[in-house]
């Protein structure tokens, strides 16, 4: 594109030389003769001159200038957009007759494809409050009323760009009004939930996950999820517990959903529903570690009780059937992660219980 910007500028009318103002059209012989630091320097001088510093056609050059210089390989210099993008805002507050405003508007929209362009090169680097800068100009001029184009993706890098680069604020915005704009679905809300929960926006996080999951019910995990943790990050069980009953019915096949209820209803006394719901985990996900040693150690303690208690041989039976119970739970938890100490010194206990001194023998080995 090197030099196409001052050619189809060049054919316009808006361009015949005027007598007055020499300095400023030097500018633009200057660009002609393709003497762009020449030009650009000039152009530089003369914005801060009181003479010409409210020169509609000064500033329009110099717009030119540095798109030029953007565009130009040799003198690559992807900071040279924001100057030329705020030289064409500057020429339109200036230009009140509108000369020179069909060419800036051309140059604005050409401009806003460089921006995302410079965008996703920055993204792509790691560099997000810069991303965020370039997307935020390729808004800035679709919302111009003469434009009035915004494209939805470019919204949604503009919020990712802004939470990577931790103005959560402004990414909360973006996102609100994706969801306006009907973009994204669910993720939209969950999205906004997690900027929200990080900046401590408790009643709108709390808000949108409502208004997500009414929205899109089966869709709605991730803000279940978010919602839950959020209770049970306040140790606000009895919430906690509400929503992850509800999700159930929505998510049945879900281990970790079953697991967690099972551990609130434990945590409630409730153990013969913890142990169906623990068994229902381990039923949906023979790899959950947790729930073999939660429902072991449900078990063990139930042992214990009835032990303490026991008077009679039945009520000791008891006692040890729930201990073989719990024996079996964590043998299961043992395949699944042998080096773990907890697991080792609980089966050392209940073999030695039971008087299986191989195994005991065993376990005790592998104590550190």
């Amino acid at each position: 594109m090197k030099f196409l910007i001052v050619l189809f500028i060049l054919v316009s009318s808006v361009f015949q030389l005027a007598a007055q103002d020499k300095e400023v059209e030097e500018v633009m012989e200057y660009l002609k003769n393709k003497q762009i630091t020449e030009a650009r320097d000039l152009s530089n001088k003369l914005i801060v001159d009181p003479k010409y510093a409210d020169n509609a056609r000064l500033w329009f050059y110099r717009a030119v200038v540095y798109h030029n210089i953007y565009d130009n390989t040799a003198m690559k210099d992807s900071t040279t957009i924001f100057s030329a993008y705020d030289s064409y805002l500057k020429t339109m507050a200036l230009d009140k007759e509108k000369k020179y405003y069909t060419e800036t508007m051309k140059g604005l929209g050409i401009i806003a494809n460089q921006f995302v362009y410079e965008g996703i090169q920055y993204f792509n680097s790691k560099d997000y409050p810069h991303a965020y800068n370039c997307f935020v100009k390729n808004l800035e001029i679709g919302r111009m009323p003469s434009i009035n184009q915004l494209d939805t993706i470019i919204i949604y890098n503009t919020a990712i760009s802004a939470e990577k680069a931790g103005n959560l604020i402004e990414a909360a915005s973006y996102y609100e009004e994706l969801i306006k704009m009907k973009y994204g679905g669910v993720q939209m809300y969950n999205d906004l939930a997690k900027v929200l929960r990080q900046v401590g926006h408790d009643e709108k996080f709390l808000r949108t996950i409502e208004t997500g999951i009414r929205s899109y019910p089966d869709e709605s995990f991730n803000l279940y999820s978010e919602i839950i943790n959020y209770y049970l990050e306040k140790n606000d069980l009895a919430n906690a517990f509400s929503y992850t009953e509800t999700a159930i019915k929505s998510f049945a096949n879900s281990a970790g959903l079953h697991f967690l209820y099972a551990s609130l209803n434990e945590a409630n006394g409730k153990n013969d529903i913890a142990e169906t719901e623990y068994k229902k985990t381990i039923e949906l996900d023979a790899g959950f570690t947790d729930a073999y040693f939660n429902l072991g150690s449900m078990y063990y303690n139930i042992g214990v009780d009835l032990l303490k208690k026991a008077m009679t041989k039945d009520e000791k039976n008891k006692a040890d059937s729930y201990y073989k119970d719990a024996m079996g739970m964590f043998e299961k938890v043992y395949e699944q992660t042998p080096d773990n100490q907890e697991t080792i010194k609980i089966l050392s206990n209940l073999y030695g219980y039971f008087n299986m001194t191989d195994k005991q023998a065993l376990m005790q080995s592998k104590l550190n």
